[in-house]
């Protein structure tokens, strides 16, 4: 891999593998980029990195799935046709099998027709033709990732809004009870 700025670089160590993530990037969203050919990888990398996304390549699916739960990035780009035992496809099942990764976008860039893997396009958040342009990408992926966190926000703000519901439901629950024992100790001459 090229060592740049907003790389995900490993470093082997004797017994352990160790990620050198550069945390001045840790405030912009993280892409996770994974496309097997060098000269694309780049065209994209460089793209994506000068609108301020953190770009972290991965040429292969297995290293791009042990990214992607490592790192959990806003957004993952992937192309279809790669190489190993696991193609695009292949990633996107992972990634929609895994808990960590599930709810993370996922767009295909492809040369596939997509008639060729039309029951797994429901995999992908979008696809995409290639060739697209990188100005294209960028602005397809800044939609996806602005799209990704309204729902996400919105989740967030249902979730409270049914925690507060059910602390107002029990709070009413106990009062209705306790509401209940008085009129029973006042009827009965005794608590129930």
């Amino acid at each position: 891999r090229h060592a740049r700025r907003g790389s995900l670089h490993n470093c082997q160590l004797p017994g352990q593998t160790m990620t050198n993530l550069q945390p001045s990037q840790s405030h912009a969203p993280i892409v996770l980029l994974v496309e097997d050919d060098v000269d694309t990888r780049d065209m994209y990398h460089t793209a994506l990195e000068s609108d301020g996304y953190w770009v972290v390549d991965s040429p292969n699916s297995t290293e791009a799935l042990a990214n992607a739960v490592e790192l959990q990035p806003d957004i993952i780009v992937t192309d279809i046709g790669l190489p190993g035992v696991r193609d695009g496809l292949g990633l996107a099942r992972g990634l929609r099998q895994n808990p960590k990764t599930a709810e993370i976008p996922v767009l295909a860039v492809t040369g596939r027709d997509p008639r060729s893997f039309a029951e797994d396009a429901g995999l992908f958040n979008a696809v995409y033709m290639k060739p697209v342009l990188p100005d294209v990408l960028v602005t397809r992926i800044r939609e996806s990732i602005a799209q990704s966190r309204l729902l996400h926000q919105r989740g967030a703000d249902a979730r409270a809004r049914v925690a507060g519901l059910r602390s107002a439901f029990e709070q009413a629950l106990n009062e209705s009870q306790r509401v209940y024992e008085r009129r029973a100790a006042s009827v009965f001459g005794q608590p129930c």
